[in-house]
């Protein structure tokens, strides 16, 4: 028994209900996660023990989905990592760069830096500097530059900023490394 978007809530709990032995998986509740369908999630999470994947979170970070993503995240025990935090930071979504701040504990990395700055996410990168202690690197600077992204690069300039060089490192092997 695997949710598809064309499977409502009512279909599901007669599934459910009436054929007790069918077999699920955790792509169930991923694919409903990533359709924002809160609740067959729910009823997943109440009804069934398959779960989820890492996936389900990742999925509601792409799609803007602060209910889903508090669901998840208090009521299911899958882990998920920095990269959730990064795309939220790189999209602009503030209020789930906040509720993950304040919520997990995996962080970010510069990435969610270099990310709001590309997208001139002012906000994002305000709330980034002001709450996050993971440090910019000289990407910031080159994406503030090469998208003219000004109102990130007067920030910075105005608060006299600097760029980590820790990170900037690590991320500049890592950005070779796959080229």
């Amino acid at each position: 028994m695997e949710w598809h978007p064309m499977v409502n809530c009512k279909m599901l709990k007669y599934l459910h209900e009436n054929h007790r032995y069918a077999k699920c998986s955790e792509r169930a509740m991923d694919n409903a996660a990533s359709s924002n369908h809160i609740e067959v999630v729910q009823f997943l999470h109440a009804n069934r023990s398959e779960g989820c994947s890492t996936a389900a979170i990742d999925f509601s970070v792409g799609q803007n989905n602060l209910e889903m993503i508090r669901y998840l995240a208090e009521n299911r025990t899958e882990e998920c990592d920095t990269t959730v935090f990064d795309i939220a930071a790189s999209c602009g979504y503030l209020s789930i760069v906040r509720f993950l701040s304040e919520n997990r504990t995996e962080g970010c990395t510069s990435s969610a830096y270099d990310g709001a700055a590309k997208g001139g996410y002012l906000k994002v990168f305000k709330y980034l500097i002001e709450n996050r202690t993971e440090g910019f690197t000289e990407q910031t600077f080159y994406n503030a530059k090469k998208f003219n992204r000004n109102n990130i690069l007067q920030y910075i300039t105005e608060n006299k900023l600097k760029a980590n060089k820790k990170n900037n490192d690590t991320n500049h092997r890592q950005r070779h490394v796959g080229e």
